[in-house]
Formats: structure tokens, sequence, C-alpha cells
């Protein structure tokens, strides 16, 4: 009876067993039982819980594939259940006792020593090891009589070690990988109080995290120490983590070709944004040249740096020893290139580059002359497989690719799903070396904030009843009585009194909404980034009116009290659009990045945060200009907000609020910051946080989980073999 029931549960278990949501409640909905119920009875045959029970059987059935020797680990995880190949690693060897790996080497061994009714004990796994020593000493006794040969044996064992210590290096870096050598799939945990941090690096946020040698022997990481952002190397085969002291405030590092230096983006209160690079040798940190809001960065073999610099809007190169960046002019067909640069990376020769986007794009560093490849991605990187890697939709995608040609051969291949991917810039957190060490996080629970407002002493007053989600940019109506937020690609609408919600009809690509004056509009952007349209919806008609078609790469920032004017981002400046005229008129043009343009109640001023100073800070300045302009800040500042009423801006620094006491009666008037608090910001596109109509409150997204640090990296060594037997390179 018990074993009639058992096998029942076992048929309903493996039909379903693709399937990770598949649990105790669906199982006992199939058998008709009571989830208490099903519980009971597992435990009074087996032992286990329902949920043991269930994950034990996922674990067999991975058991036996891995002994089919047909799929790679991660594919074997995704076929039984497990969402995450790390997760899975670590339940196999929990239950074995063994990696994946491992188990497949010793599967002649291992038949049949498991059953899903009896559990992967300890004294089990003793006598599994037993016989594994009992079958390699038989095997290799015999040997132990053949004395005339040891001493032969000893010196040519010396002679190799000799050949292999003076070409180590080469050796290393030039080693092939053919059918024959093994995959290796595993895990490694950084330290508690080392874990690998994805924080913002002031006003950076969605970058890479970290970076693998070429030769594949350490990492680099920007980790936290006592609040600070820094970088940590660690060697894959040791657990030794090195903490690099000066390097504070890092991200995006990257190593040089040959791995004892890492360059790296920072931010200093008076320089500004910097390219630096630290001897990981020596710990010698050189300042190699000012950028501005960079986006990724390589470095090749002829001693040269290249990054995407000003969000993206330029690419520029820089010695590897210093000195002024340079830009590079970038066209298609003689037209000029005015999609964003992110995470450039050197094709081979050194002399040609490949960066991210809508489309994947290559250019010539020699005369900017590119071409677009007929794919979609980010962190692209070219393999010495001969395959493009790249990021899309969190699956790492895998495509032959034409080094003569510069151009994509085949169809793309998703070889790993779920692949942590930082939502502003879809900067996906993986890394590959030159001989085919993989490195990638698993993708993590989204950022859950919650809307809470708190006075201006940084207390909660109270929470509102919109339940945790990964809300984005927000604002309030001026009567302040609608909250218009950003949710899932949509923008809602709610009403703050009888906490009713409606949803703005159409597409699923609309971001960044902002009030009317008479709180009965909203203005947003609809479309994705590079074909954007503006629209106003209407709260009482319930229609969506087209406004602006505007140009690829503009972003919506503002919109002006008296409704005549837009706020417009593009390439790190900022413009207007006046319905008036119909006409765009630049109000900020720089060299450096300027965005988050704001009018005053009365439309007669606006502000905006600007690097241009060398650092990131808020100005004050006539509309239109007339060439006068006012540092608020007095020192480093983003997300700058008016008052409803005019007489003050707030601003953040980090998770510090300022407000700043202004007079625009007549010209324009400053005090000093003020602090009021410092709180726990969630970090989103645009504001960050909304001022209520009386200025005694503040509505801020505050984190409800953290996302922001992990300690598990997956490794998988040899990947080029499984690489190679899915999408063979063409001879």
């Amino acid at each position: 009876m018990d074993q009639a029931f058992i096998h029942k549960v076992k048929q309903i278990v493996l039909h379903y067993i693709e399937d990770e949501n598949f649990g105790a409640n669906e199982l006992a909905s199939k058998i008709n039982l009571s989830t208490s119920q099903l519980l009971r009875r597992i435990k009074n045959i087996t032992g286990k819980t329902t949920n043991e029970f269930i994950r034990d059987l996922r674990l067999h059935e991975a058991a036996k594939l891995i002994k089919e020797d047909k799929y790679t680990a991660s594919e074997i995880s995704f076929q039984v259940g497990f969402s995450s190949p790390s997760y899975f690693n670590k339940c196999f060897h929990d239950h074995f006792g063994l990696t994946p790996g491992e188990y497949k080497d010793q599967k002649e061994i291992t038949d049949n020593k498991y059953s899903p009714l009896t559990s992967g004990n300890k004294s089990s796994q003793r006598a599994l090891n037993n016989i594994f020593l009992k079958k390699f000493y038989q095997k290799n006794k015999s040997k132990q009589s053949i004395k005339p040969y040891i001493i032969y044996s000893l010196l040519s064992l010396i002679l190799i070690a000799i050949v292999l210590f003076l070409f180590k290096d080469r050796i290393f870096l030039e080693k092939s990988f053919s059918t024959n050598s093994r995959v290796q799939y595993f895990n490694i945990v950084l330290p508690e109080n080392a874990p690998i941090s994805f924080k913002k690096s002031q006003a950076v946020t969605g970058h890479t995290a970290f970076d693998i040698s070429a030769d594949g022997t350490k990492i680099v990481y920007v980790t936290e120490q006592e609040g600070k952002l820094l970088l940590a190397i660690r060697s894959l085969d040791t657990k030794e983590i090195q903490i690099l002291t000066n390097t504070e405030g890092a991200y995006s590092p990257f190593f040089s070709p040959d791995g004892h230096w890492v360059a790296f983006f920072t931010r200093d209160k008076i320089k500004g944004s910097i390219l630096k690079k630290i001897s990981i040798i020596s710990k010698v940190s050189i300042e190699l040249c000012a950028v501005s809001n960079p986006f990724g960065g390589d470095w090749n073999n002829k001693g040269q740096i290249i990054f995407g610099d000003n969000m993206g809007t330029k690419l520029k190169i820089v010695s590897e020893t210093g000195g002024r960046a340079k830009s590079i002019e970038l066209f298609i067909d003689g037209k000029k290139f005015l999609n964003r640069i992110r995470f450039p990376k050197f094709l081979p020769d050194g002399d040609h580059v490949i960066t991210s986007g809508n489309p994947i794009t290559v250019f010539s560093i020699h005369n900017g002359n590119g071409k677009m490849l007929n794919e979609n991605g980010s962190n692209v990187n070219y393999l010495n497989s001969g395959h493009l890697i790249f990021e899309k939709n969190s699956k790492l995608m895998v495509c032959l690719f034409d080094l003569k040609k510069l151009g994509i051969t085949g169809t793309p291949f998703p070889m790993f799903q779920n692949i942590r991917t930082e939502i502003f810039s879809n900067a996906g957190q993986f890394t590959i070396s030159d001989n085919g060490v993989l490195i990638f996080v698993d993708n993590m629970p989204s950022l859950l904030v919650k809307f809470m407002w708190i006075d201006r002493n940084g207390k909660v007053i109270d929470t509102l009843s919109l339940p945790p989600a990964n809300y984005n940019m927000f604002s309030l109506s001026p009567s302040g009585d609608l909250l218009a937020f950003s949710l899932s690609k949509e923008i809602l609408i709610y009403n703050l009194i009888n906490k009713r919600r409606i949803k703005i009809p159409g597409s699923n690509e609309d971001r960044y909404p902002f009030f009317t004056q008479d709180g009965n509009s909203v203005v947003f952007n609809r479309g994705n980034r590079y074909e954007r349209r503006i629209f106003m919806y209407s709260i009482d008609s319930n229609k969506t009116i087209d406004v602006l078609n505007i140009e690829e790469g503009w972003v919506l920032h503002g919109l002006s009290p008296d409704g005549r004017y837009l706020g417009l981002f593009k390439d790190g400046d900022l413009l207007t659009y006046s319905f008036e005229n119909d006409t765009i008129l630049p109000i900020i043009q720089t060299n450096s990045y300027a965005g988050q343009i704001t009018f005053s109640p009365d439309s007669r001023f606006i502000i905006y945060e600007s690097e241009e100073s060398g650092q990131l800070e808020i100005f004050v300045q006539p509309f239109p200009t007339n060439g006068k302009k006012w540092n608020i800040s007095q020192g480093f500042g983003f997300d700058p907000m008016w008052s409803f009423d005019g007489k003050e801006i707030y601003y953040r620094n980090n998770n510090q609020l300022f407000a700043v006491e202004v007079n625009i009666d007549s010209g324009f008037v400053n005090k000093d910051p003020e602090l009021l608090f410092q709180g726990d910001f969630a970090d989103v596109l645009l504001k960050s946080f909304a001022i209520s109509n009386d200025n005694k409150k503040i509505l801020i997204l505050k984190p409800m989980s953290n996302v922001e640090t992990t300690r598990e990296l997956t490794i998988i060594d040899n990947w080029f073999v499984d690489l190679k037997n899915k999408i063979p390179a063409n001879d």
C-alpha cells in the first residue's frame, strides 16, 4: 500500500519535474489530499517532508542525466526544476557529498547507492568513498613492485616540473581547450565581511562589479568595507582576499592584459570622476584621466584603454600611462553614430572595438568607421573560441563571429538563464577569461521598495497601502492627492485619498511621469530608449494624446508649470521644447554630463545637476538663460527638486537630503544648504523623492530587501568545451 502510494506520488512529481514552482501544495492538489495529509503520509513512509521528498527526486533524476553524459550540469539543473545552477550544485553536493563534476567522474561506483526513499546520509557517503578508495588501491597495488622505473619516473617528473616553472605563464596563457578537457562547475563563496557589492558609487549606478584576468587565475571585484566601496583581489585557487585600500569609490574594474594592473573608475571630491589604475603587486594607484559618468572600459595589448564616456554618448581612448583622453568620432555608412556606447571591448587585433547596445556595433578606433550587427545585447565580448557572448533579457547568449568580415554568422543560442542584470544600464554581471573560465552571478530577487512618508527630520510618518514592489521614478500632483509612478514599464496613478489605482492604457514601454500644473494630466515618455515619443494622458477622459515625436535617445526630464515647455535630456545635454513655437532650444551644453532639469513654480528658473565643475553638483540659472548661474549645493549633489511654493530647493548627497532656502521674487538669492536627515533611499531613474505641497513631508521609496551584495559566484572551468559542442566554430 505504502509503496503503491509512493510510486504514484513519484510519477506525478516526475511529470512536472521541469516546473520549478511545483511543490507540496501543487502535489497535494494533484493527489486529492490536503497539504497536511500529504505531509503526514510521506513523513510516515520516508521520514522526509513533502518538499524534501520532491527535492530528492529532482536530484536523483539529475544524477541519472549526469550519468548519460549528454548535458552540462547547468542544463540539467533547469531540466529537473532548479532555476539557479549554483543552488542546484549546492543541493547536489549536500545530498550526495559530491559536486556534479565529481559525481560524473565516479559514476561507475555510485549506481543505485541512493533511493528517493532513503537519504544521502554521511554513513552511505563514507561507504561510497571506501569503495572508491578500495578500487583505487587495488588498481595501483600491482604497480608498487615495478621498482626499476621509480628512479626514471622521478627524474622525468623533476624535468617536467622545471619546464613548467620556466614556461608556466606562456603555457597557461596558450592553454588549448580540446573536447578531452573536463568541464567543471563549482561555486566560490566570498567572506562574509567582503562580499561583492552592486551598490552605486555616489550617483553612479548599474555598472559591472567584477572582472577576471586574461589567464583565468584571479578576479577583481567591488566590495564594501566600513561603508566604503573598495576593490578586492582573489586568486581562484585560494580563499585569500586582498583589499586594495587605495581604491575608494571604485566601480567597473577591468584587468590589464598581463593581469598585473587593474583599471577602474571612481570619483574624487575635488577632482571629480577619474579613470585610475592600481598595481596588484605594489598597490600603487595612478590617475590616468578625467572622465564623466563612464559606462565600462577595456585595455588592449598595445597599451591603450577605451571607455564609453558621458553616459555612453562618447567613445574615448587614452594611453595606459595616462594623459588627456581623446574622443573618437563614430560613423555608420558615412553618418554620425548617435547611439550610446556602453561596455566597449577590444577585438583581438586591438584596432577594432565592439560595443553593446541596440544593435551591437563594431568600430575602427583609427577612423571611427563602423557597422551595425544584426543583434542586440549588453556586455558583448569576443571569445577566443570564435564566438560572441553577450547578455540579453538576463540570458547569456552566444553566437559565431567572423573576425575577418566583422559579422555574426548564425543564430544566437541561450547558454544560461537568469543572469543578474542591472536595471539602469542592462549590465550583465558576468566575465570570461581568454582561456574559457566563465564567472557569473545568478539573478537575484528584484529590489522591493515601499512608499513612505517621512518628516523633515527623517522620522517615518506613514506608509502607503501600495504593496512592496519594484517601483521606479514617481511624482506628486501639485494638489498632493495623486501619485504617478513607473512599475514594470507601465505608469500607474494612485489616489492618496480614496486609495484607488488606474493604469495609463496602451504601451508597456512607459516611463518618466510628470503632472501638469492643474493635476488633471500626466506627461510621459513612451517607447524604448531608441524610439521615444512624448504623450499626455488625461485623467478625467481616460484618453492619451500623442504630444511630440522626439529624436532617438531623447528623454523627458521635466515640464514647466505654465505648460509651455518640456525639459529634455540627450547625450549629456539639456534642451527645452516650446509648444508655442515648436522649437528646440539648447539650455546646457558642456563637455561633461548634465541632467534632471526642473522648472521653478513660476517657470522663470531651472535647476539641474551637472559635472561641469569636476563633480556632480546642483546649479540654478534663469530661464530663458542669460548667462548667469549659481552653484547652490557647494559640493556633491544630485536629484534636485523645487518645493511647490518655490521657496526651497532640495537635493540628495548619497543618502543625505539637503534643503536650500531661496528667494526668486526679485532675481535669485540662496542661503547655505541645510542637512535635513540621512535616510535609506532606494535609487531609481530620475526623481527618487517628492515633497508635499506644504513642505512638511517627504515621500521616499524605502528598500524592503537587500539585493545589493552577494557572496556567491558560479564558475565554469574549460567552458569552451561546452560551447564548442553546442555551437562548433567555423574551421
